[in-house]
């Protein structure tokens, strides 16, 4: 999950070095999502995404699978 994330948070910075404007919550999404979908759920990391931009506030559950969900909450885990 963490090695993800990094992945994501690098390509999110280099995204604003590029354009010169902050990322948008739905361009982490779908980084996230299409990084997850490649792997087809062999890459086992749930998230949840929260975040405000220029749109407002934003919440997103991932899949290991890479499908999201949006919802106005959102818990996770494994159930153990």
């Amino acid at each position: 999950t963490e090695a993800v994330t990094d992945m994501v948070s690098s390509q999110l910075r280099l995204h604003r070095y590029q354009t010169g404007r902050d990322s948008r919550v739905i361009t982490a999404l779908t980084l996230l999502k299409k990084h997850l979908f490649s792997y087809q759920g062999h890459v086992s990391a749930a998230l949840v995404l929260g975040g405000v931009d220029i749109s407002g506030p934003h919440l997103h559950t991932i899949y290991p699978h890479g499908s999201t969900d949006t919802l106005p909450f959102a818990t996770m885990g494994s159930g153990s």
